[in-house]
């Protein structure tokens, strides 16, 4: 994993299978609490990262935010934040409670 850090965001390339490159932007933030969680865990948000980054939300469960900009993606007790236009930038990921403050 290629780590570029500019300005307030991470730029983070992930090369799978050595078929494609997903590019999205994660806040720091983000970037803490996925350090911090289970492997299994963050190897779901990532798999669901490149879902979305694709275009496939089949299978997701994602609700669009209400009063703000962005989705919610959520993956057991954890919730993703995020917004996507021309690419897939992370606002932040952590427990169910907190993530919304």
């Amino acid at each position: 994993m290629k780590i570029n850090i500019t300005l307030s965001y991470i730029y983070v390339d992930i090369n799978i299978t050595l078929s494609y490159i997903i590019r999205m932007k994660i806040e720091k933030k983000a970037l803490k609490a996925l350090k911090k969680m289970d492997a299994k865990t963050r190897a779901k948000f990532f798999a669901a990262f490149d879902l979305i980054d694709d275009g496939n939300f089949d299978g997701l469960d994602i609700t669009k935010l209400e009063g703000r900009d962005g989705s919610r993606l959520r993956i057991g007790k954890y919730r993703a934040l995020f917004t996507q236009d021309f690419e897939l930038i992370v606002i932040n990921v952590g427990p169910r409670g907190d993530i919304y403050k």
